[in-house]
């Protein structure tokens, strides 16, 4: 939906609100009255239909009315009608560049192209919320966007909601160009993920997700997956992605995916990863051992990089860190030291890391230093981390549980 409004007033007025307190960026008493009460419009979605996914497998039922608009090589394309003035538009792709700069890239070129239409100047496109949480047991992003189309003296506002997910190799975002409907636009998209959820089969024995919050505000997530192959080693796949506002009109987008392998007694095999961010590669990097040294290669920033490391011996896998916590947290064992490949503290040198009991804090039974760093953790008596917590002076970080299965610990 495309509204008028006193563009003085709107948008040149408004004080956005601290990162550190809010999920709206912009407050709602900084709102007008028209936009307030859009804003509390919502529906409940009762009809379903059957999603066409463009192949032979098994079609399932989606909330609303599902038209397949487009069936490309790696992205399908639907319109969802829920009865408001537009549909909810979902987007299911088999290539991306990640949640977080996928879902923007999206949510931006959907703006120009509404200027575009209309052939109208895009006059600014704001922040005006975001979220994170779980769909079952699947990972999601939400950033919704103010936008100011048309000329300063006679402008028009509307509101684009976003949210996205993956399930295995396939990245779903659905979008809704209608100011309010809140719960009836999530209410689609969790039925949209479910039916791609359904159909992703996984033998993983552990699996966590955990949001990231910057002070009160919902930046981003992680979620990992352990398995074990064929051969009894075990296979850790890691993906963090995070939207995190830089001021009211620019977002700093980062998908970071990595892949580990490592012994059943935590110790590292080899491991590779690379970063997105703001739509471009800005690393990537492979560790392995060849020779009885451990060998780096990739790159940084366009830098390209590969060296030795100095140290040669044992190195801890993020499925050792598990380990290492189950241990200290059920035992007479206070501390471990270790040494571990963390390509952001330097991707040239092995980092030492530090687990151990801590007695001094509130919420948190555990600690883990890196560096300079000290990350406070409560850990159950089965080695899962419910919640991090990492602090430095103004900035506070959270990072809570918000779903697992299984043990991280081998029967």
């Amino acid at each position: 939906m495309v509204s008028k409004s006193v563009f003085g007033s709107f948008v040149a007025g408004l004080v956005f609100s601290s990162l550190s307190s809010a999920y709206d960026y912009i407050p709602q008493d900084q709102l007008p009255e028209w936009f307030q009460t859009e804003m509390l419009k919502d529906t409940t979605v009762t009809e379903s239909s059957v999603l066409d996914l463009g192949t032979t497998s098994k079609n399932a039922r989606v909330l609303g009315k599902a038209t397949l608009v487009a069936n490309r090589n790696d992205a399908l394309y639907y319109h969802i009608d829920v009865e408001t003035s537009s549909p909810v538009e979902c987007y299911a792709f088999s290539a991306s560049e990640g949640a977080a700069n996928s879902l923007y890239s999206v949510l931006r070129s959907t703006a120009e192209a509404l200027a575009e239409t209309n052939q109208l100047q895009l006059v600014s496109l704001l922040n005006y919320a975001s979220d994170v949480g779980v769909v079952g047991s699947t990972a999601y992003l939400g950033l919704e966007l103010l936008y100011v189309i048309g000329e300063q003296d006679d402008p028009s506002t509307g509101l684009l909601k976003g949210l996205v997910a993956q399930t295995g190799d396939t990245l779903q975002i659905c979008l809704h160009h209608e100011i309010g409907y809140r719960s009836a636009f999530f209410s689609v998209f969790r039925s949209f993920v479910d039916v791609f959820a359904s159909t992703n089969q996984s033998a993983d024995f552990f699996r966590t997700v955990y949001k990231h919050s910057l002070g009160d505000v919902p930046i981003g997530y992680v979620w990992e997956t352990f398995a074990l192959d064929e051969d009894g080693d075990v296979h850790h796949q890691s993906v963090q992605s995070m939207l995190m506002p830089v001021d009211e009109s620019s977002v700093s987008r980062s998908d970071l995916v990595m892949s580990e392998w490592s012994s059943p007694d935590g110790s590292l095999i080899n491991s590779s990863e690379y970063t997105i961010e703001n739509g471009d590669v800005s690393s990537e990097f492979a560790v392995f051992r060849h020779d009885d040294a451990w060998h780096v290669e990739g790159q940084m920033q366009g830098k390209e990089i590969e060296t030795t490391l100095e140290y040669d011996s044992w190195l801890l896998s993020s499925f050792g860190q598990y380990l290492e916590t189950a241990i200290i947290r059920t035992t007479e064992k206070s501390e471990s030291e270790f040494m571990i490949f963390l390509a952001e503290a330097d991707p040239t040198a092995a980092t030492p890391i530090i687990i151990s009991e801590t007695k001094d804090k509130k919420n948190a039974n555990m600690q883990m230093r890196l560096g300079p760093m000290v990350f406070y953790m409560d850990v159950d008596a089965g080695g899962i981390v419910r919640e991090t917590l990492f602090k430095q002076g103004p900035i506070s970080m959270n990072m809570p549980l918000l779903y697992s299965s299984g043990t991280p610990l081998l029967q």
